[in-house]
């Protein structure tokens, strides 16, 4: 090849592709890379949601995901990509919650555990399962099933351990019981 093919207006199934790796770089910031040099550790996980709100909007625009009728492709890419903005999200929401903990003095599994956090993982496996469970494109459901959202996953099982009076404590559990179908 002698130069790069013309690049598409419409949805290909290398989009998806595109939008996997659009994802990732996303994420690298926000997951992957710590500033040592930052002094307050809450103006840190502030200034990376309002990255990741500006970067997954312009995502979100590139893409067409706000198209009124999107195609089958589309659909699953937006999906694929909200599980990975719930992913940041958990992430940051609890890097802030253990910095508060730290902060008010106390121990680590001290207080509710009907956090933030919680509602976000279960999140996570709500968005993981409407791309296994739903109806997807059958010829990418091996993809989704092979990645297992195993951090929410652990995180609610953890705080199903911790406390029985948990609110949405059934609704988690029949998350965690799509996870694993018989």
């Amino acid at each position: 090849m002698t130069e790069l093919p013309a690049e598409s207006d419409g949805w290909t199934e290398m989009s998806f592709l595109l939008v996997q790796i659009q994802a990732c770089r996303l994420m690298y910031p926000v997951i992957g890379a710590r500033r040592h040099s930052s002094t307050n550790t809450l103006d840190d996980i502030a200034e990376k949601r309002r990255f990741v709100t500006e970067r997954s909007q312009a995502l979100r625009g590139k893409y067409g995901f706000q198209s009124e009728t999107p195609g089958e492709l589309c659909r699953i890419a937006f999906q694929h990509c909200n599980t990975a903005l719930y992913k940041m999200n958990f992430i940051l929401q609890l890097r802030e919650e253990v910095v508060s903990q730290k902060q008010d003095g106390l121990q680590r599994d001290e207080g509710s555990v009907q956090r933030p956090s919680f509602k976000i993982a279960c999140s996570v496996l709500e968005s993981y399962r409407t791309y296994t469970k739903g109806s997807a494109d059958s010829r990418f459901k091996w993809l989704f099933s092979a990645f297992t959202q195993w951090y929410a996953l652990a995180y609610i099982l953890r705080c199903l351990c911790i406390s029985s009076n948990i609110p949405d404590a059934d609704y988690a559990w029949g998350l965690i019981e799509d996870t694993f179908p018989e």
